[in-house]
């Protein structure tokens, strides 16, 4: 079994009556309403020597998660617990449950209590901060606040119905799910599928085979990309793309009620098809006869070299049904 190291200290909320004279606290209605009350708590888990934590499976529905990777075959955690009352604050758990196979389960939980009434939406919380081995496959889902990820080499799949994502200085596959909020993804180094029913998705410095990102209502911003295969999309919002272009890959970026906005680089030729209701692109990009709302062309930055090696070309897609088409090459 692995073995548990706990530390626990608790900090409680004082009351300003306390700080007052005692004129003053005479005079401080009854019906005054309390201050919360706090508690911090660290424990570790270290693994046994024939035992390797292979995944980690988080889920809090009370609170912020912050997980960061580390060079230790241990993971530490730090909560911090805010509620009404003292005995409300005992409810409030955290448990860590290990198994045999490596797996281990981070949970959050209130605990059911004596009181006739429910507790008060937003009176509790639990906020984590995940120190695990880097290697680790990561599964974390929490409900209202800032998920965040850094330095990890295994990917993760990252689930948050109202808040925040951010990611940053990871490797490996990354899902990433978000109802309502904004996510962030930087310095990633690995396929990405990134989704949104409402918010903006900001990605930069991001390299893999593989991208999918998908925005019902809010813009994508994205810059510093090298993928083989990238599709971004979003319904309502505007798409602004920076990318490396790849020999033979295949690019699909559209916006149905948006502008789309795409500089590409590199000394990769692309053939370019765009379909808009308006397009800019250089002397390349050519009406369709016969078509309306369509383009065509072929891109390519001329005031580089032109080496001897044939390279396959890249091919993009441009959709921005009610908008604009912006594509440059450089």
């Amino acid at each position: 079994a692995m073995r548990l190291i706990l530390t626990r200290l608790m900090l409680i909320g004082l009351s300003f009556a306390f700080c007052l004279p005692a004129y003053a606290q005479s005079k401080e209605p009854a019906s005054q309403k309390k201050l919360p009350v706090f508690e911090r708590d660290v424990f570790e888990v270290s693994a046994p020597p024939n035992l390797t934590i292979t995944q980690v499976r988080i889920d809090n529905r009370l609170g912020d998660v912050s997980i960061q990777g580390h060079d230790t075959e241990t993971i530490k955690i730090q909560s911090f617990k805010r509620a009404s009352d003292g005995a409300t604050l005992e409810r409030l758990v955290v448990s860590l449950l290990p198994d045999a196979q490596g797996r281990v389960n981070i949970n959050t939980a209130l605990k059911a209590g004596t009181e006739h009434h429910p507790v008060e939406a937003g009176s509790v919380a639990i906020d984590l901060i995940i120190f695990l081995p880097r290697h680790t496959s990561i599964d974390a889902e929490i409900w209202s606040g800032k998920l965040e990820l850094s330095k990890v080499d295994n990917g993760a799949r990252l689930v948050v119905d109202k808040g925040r994502i951010n990611v940053k200085q990871v490797s490996g596959r990354v899902v990433s799910s978000l109802r309502v909020g904004n996510q962030s993804i930087n310095e990633l180094f690995g396929d990405l599928e990134a989704r949104a029913i409402e918010g903006d998705l900001n990605l930069e410095l991001i390299e893999g085979k593989k991208l999918l990102a998908s925005v019902v209502r809010g813009d994508i911003i994205a810059k510093k990309l090298r993928f083989d295969d990238m599709k971004l999309r979003s319904v309502f919002g505007d798409i602004d793309l920076k990318a490396e272009l790849v020999a033979g890959g295949n690019y699909t970026i559209s916006s149905r009620r948006g502008n789309v906005r795409v500089r590409f680089y590199g000394d990769v030729e692309a053939l370019v098809d765009v379909r808009a209701k308006s397009a800019t692109g250089g002397s390349e990009l050519r009406a369709e006869e016969g078509i309306a709302g369509r383009w065509r062309g072929r891109l390519s930055d001329h005031s580089r070299s032109q080496t001897t090696t044939k390279v396959q070309p890249a091919h993009v897609k441009l959709r921005a049904d009610t908008g604009s088409v912006l594509v440059k090459h450089f």
